[in-house]
């Protein structure tokens, strides 16, 4: 790994939970343990799920702007789950409530679990404060409890009420409303968040500010880059330099430090002209900077590199733990994992080898087992190296409730972290548990079994797919149906063809139609269109004979059976084609802007890329050219920039049509995981999204 590409991200939880990026799962973080993420340039989406409920869970976006870097990332569960409780008690309370019926259609149900009102929206939360937040083909607002819409579906984005206010977004700008829909707090910031502790963080002109629930700035528009609050300080970078404020932003710490960490048992990590050390609350440096390299402190302990070396120092800096391995990482529960000439044990805090290094790989423990990989065989070991589950299998995955799938001859089946077989290895293929039932596969056949191995459905279909909302599709001798989890085939199986459940609808295949059910099985929509979309927005694109049209989920044709071509709407608007002409058309089959383009692309964030006379530009949604037709080449935009070609030679412009990265490589390629590949004057490499040179990454191999 050449660490000139990569940067790391350190992630520490307070509940244990699992770890998914851009929606692959990567691991499992312990509570209040370092989970380590190298990752390159660019954004990442992660979903931390909590391992106690699974309802627990919580959707960041993360950027990394640099290589070589180490950044820390704190996730709250706790908070979340409180909030999950308390609407659960509320909902115990409350005279109504918001839910699925048993079509999965949305529902106000009165205290008896009965329908009070239905209602019409894609999309609802439970009630707070007396307002349910709605969406309804793509826009939202607020319900009372009698249905009644209280605040306009307007919005592109909303949240649920804390404290008398809801963070709204309208037109790209945000801002706040009270329960009357009034502009409390004006819809004018690039971004902004919740309230927490009387203060929300927000964007205007690309700087943060911090504002009351007035909308007061308490702290001034300034700085480049801030985080969340912690113990009453927040970190905030002005110029490329960071350093700590107060609630009042009065500066604490001096904005100084090159690089800064969250504080972690009093101390924070700082870097300075390229040197580590450590600070106390008042920034006084309690530990000098002269590190070549540093860690936070964990269970006392933090792990610097001096000279070359690394070694372990405690709280006031003095060297407790002289390192005599090429790596070595944070304590863990009394323990750390080394690594000496390609093979990985664990030290305790004296420095003795606890588990001595002769392990092709390791993994950091997890409730009292680590993962260790030998002449390539999996098993798992305890803090006192003895093998619980003996190192035999071809691969292993994490434990889940207990239960850890193993693959032995080409064969899955589940252990215990006894190492006690509780489902035999024998199936040729299974999933993860949902809801108690787990997908297998055996003999070419699929079907569900129990967490003690009992066969709960009938291994006998060619294919099943996941429960959704209790009905889960499945295939037998060329047709479609849906089971339950009895494995009653409520949907009987007959379909050529057929989708998963979407906010309650399916669309099916039969006999050369389109249409769609219920999950009852119920035509909703008759089955007769030669060519159906899923629905977006809350309408879907049709075809019959010959010509498309857009139908609402009550079948009805919104906009008639006329174009000779038509996309799904995005944005808001779709590309249609009539009498050998392209227009973009709005939800009510007006044409919104009429093309005079040669082609033109649908809209994605706003913009769409057009063609004219050999020439590429693209155009807002009022049909203004926002980046001129004068492009060569041109690529779909990706996290704010796309790659265009001018004259024969690269470059890359953002949404703005400003060159971001100057048009002068002879080859470039799109953006991914925050590179780009690129040559220029015969070489070949990488650039970031600053435009600045990366040296080749190698490939890094993972471990099952």
């Amino acid at each position: 790994m050449n660490s000139s590409t990569l940067s790391l991200l350190k992630i520490i939880s307070d509940t244990d939970c699992v770890v998914y990026k851009d929606t692959e799962e990567i691991g499992d973080v312990i509570s209040n343990k370092v989970f380590r993420v190298p990752l390159r340039k660019g954004s990442y989406l992660f979903e931390f799920e909590s391992k106690n409920n699974s309802t627990d869970r919580l959707l960041i976006e993360y950027k990394i702007e640099s290589c070589d870097t180490e950044e820390l990332l704190r996730i709250d569960l706790i908070t979340i789950k409180k909030s999950r409780e308390q609407n659960d008690k509320l909902t115990a309370q409350l005279d109504r409530y918001v839910d699925k019926d048993n079509y999965g259609n949305y529902a106000i149900f009165d205290k008896s679990g009965n329908v009070a009102i239905p209602i019409k929206y894609d999309y609802t939360e439970h009630f707070q404060d007396g307002l349910a937040m709605v969406m309804l083909a793509g826009k939202y607002g607020y319900i009372d409890k009698t249905g009644a819409e209280a605040i306009p579906v307007k919005y592109d984005r909303a949240e649920s009420f804390e404290d008398g206010l809801a963070m709204v977004m309208l037109d790209d700008r945000y801002g706040y409303i009270d329960k009357t829909g009034a502009e409390i707090i004006p819809v004018k910031y690039d971004r902004a968040e919740s309230f927490q502790n009387v203060l929300a963080r927000v964007m205007l002109d690309g700087k943060y500010i911090y504002i009351d629930k007035s909308g007061a700035e308490v702290i001034p528009v300034k700085y480049d880059r801030t985080e969340s609050f912690q113990d009453g300080l927040v970190m905030i970078m002005i110029d490329g330099k960071e350093g700590f404020i107060d609630k009042s932003g009065n500066v604490v710490i001096p904005i100084k430090y090159d690089r800064t960490e969250s504080f972690q048992d009093g101390l924070a990590m700082v870097m300075l002209d390229g040197k580590y050390g450590y600070i106390d609350k008042t920034g006084a440096e309690v530990i000098p900077v002269k590190y070549d390299r540093a860690e936070s402190f964990q269970d006392g302990l933090a792990m610097v590199m001096l000279d070359g070396k690394y070694v372990y120092i405690d709280k006031s800096g003095a060297e407790v733990i002289p390192v005599k391995y090429d790596y070595a990482e944070s304590f863990q529960d009394g323990m750390a994992k080394v690594y000496l000439d390609g093979q990985y044990g664990f030290i305790d805090k004296s420095g003795a080898e606890v588990i001595p290094v002769k392990y092709d790989y390791a993994e950091s423990f997890q409730d009292g087992l680590a993962k260790v990989y030998l002449d390539g065989k999996y098993g798992y070991i305890d803090k006192t190296g003895v093998e619980i589950i003996p190192i035999k299998y071809d691969r292993t995955e994490p434990f889940q409730d207990g239960l850890a799938k193993v693959m032995l001859d080409g064969k899955e089946g589940f252990i215990d972290k006894s190492g006690n077989v509780v489902i035999p290895i024998k199936y040729d293929r299974t999933e993860s548990f949902q809801d108690g039932l787990v997908i297998v596969m055996l003999d070419g056949k699929g079907g569900f079994i129990d967490k003690v191995g009992n066969v709960v459905i009938s291994i006998k279909y060619d294919y099943v797919e996941s429960f959704e909302d209790g009905l889960a599709k499945v295939f037998l001798d060329g047709q479609y149906g849906y089971i339950d989890k009895t494995g009653e085939e409520v949907i009987p199986i007959k379909y050529d063809y057929a989708e998963s459940f979407q906010d309650g609808l399916a669309k099916v295949y039969l006999d050369g139609q389109y249409g769609y059910i219920d999950k009852t099985g119920e035509e909703i929509i008759a089955i007769k269109y030669d060519r159906a979309e899923s629905f977006q927005d809350g309408l879907a694109m049709v075809m019959l004979d010959g010509k498309y049209a857009y139908i609402d989920k009550t079948g009805a044709q919104v906009i008639p059976v006329k174009y000779d071509r038509a996309e799904s709407f995005q944005d808001g608007l779709a590309r249609v084609m009539l009498d050998g002409k392209y227009v973009f058309i709005d939800k009510s089959g007006n044409v919104a802007i009429p093309i005079k383009y040669d082609r033109a692309e649908s809209f994605k964030d706003g913009l769409a890329k057009v063609f004219l006379r050999g020439k590429y530009g693209y155009i807002d949604k009022t049909g203004a050219q926002v980046i001129p037709i004068k492009y060569d080449r041109a690529e779909s935009f990706k996290d704010g920039l796309t790659m265009v070609m001018l004259a024969g030679k690269y470059g890359y412009i953002d949404k703005t049509g400003a060159e971001v990265i100057p048009i002068k490589y002879d080859r470039a390629g799109s953006f991914q995981d925050g590179l780009a590949m690129v040559m220029l004057d015969g070489k070949e490499g990488f650039i970031d999204k600053s435009g600045m040179w990366c040296d080749l990454p190698n490939l890094i191999r993972t471990r099952d």
